[in-house]
């Protein structure tokens, strides 16, 4: 699909999804906020046919804002969740939704999209690479939980081990 340039266009991703499958080969998707979410029929046509590439502009700008949180010694956040949505994210007395919500797509309203509660002992916080945005931290005992779709924008996941709830 060299040459076939969908900027501008209202949705791209239903723009590739009509695309035949002669014109899918390698498909690099760079999404903006401005794009709607596709639907689990659009992806898993466009994947069983083709090699996708998606690179939102976001995940690079999200990685440098949260690694720049935890290199200036804001951690841990104070996180308040809502009917499963992210209200706030406090560092002391600043809140960070309004910056989550622009780099995971303003229109998903900082919706949880992933919830998990880990059961994995063998996985403390001692044992967490914090200089590596790796799954593999998602294991560690306590719960994690993720905003963004990683599609229009960038997914975020916080790993909390040693988590309190309160209500």
């Amino acid at each position: 699909m060299i040459g076939r340039d969908f900027t501008g266009k209202r949705n791209a991703f239903h723009a590739v999804n009509n695309l035949s499958q002669n014109e899918i080969k390698n498909v690099v998707l760079i999404p903006t906020n401005d794009d709607e979410i596709p639907s689990y029929g659009e992806w898993n046509r466009l994947f069983r046919k083709s090699r996708i590439l998606m690179i939102p502009p976001s995940y690079k700008r999200a990685w440098e804002f949260l690694t720049g949180i935890r290199d200036k010694g804001l951690l841990p956040l104070n996180i308040v969740i809502e009917d499963s949505h992210v209200k706030h994210v406090f560092t002391g007395n600043l809140d960070l939704a309004e910056e989550l919500e622009e780099l995971t797509n303003k229109r998903s309203e900082l919706v949880l999209t992933e919830m998990a509660f880990s059961t994995n002992g063998g996985i403390t916080e001692k044992d967490l690479d914090w200089s590596k945005n790796s799954q593999l931290n998602e294991g560690a005992i306590g719960i994690h939980f993720g905003i963004g779709d990683g599609l229009t924008g960038a997914h975020i996941d916080f790993i909390c081990p040693g988590v309190k709830l309160t209500n």
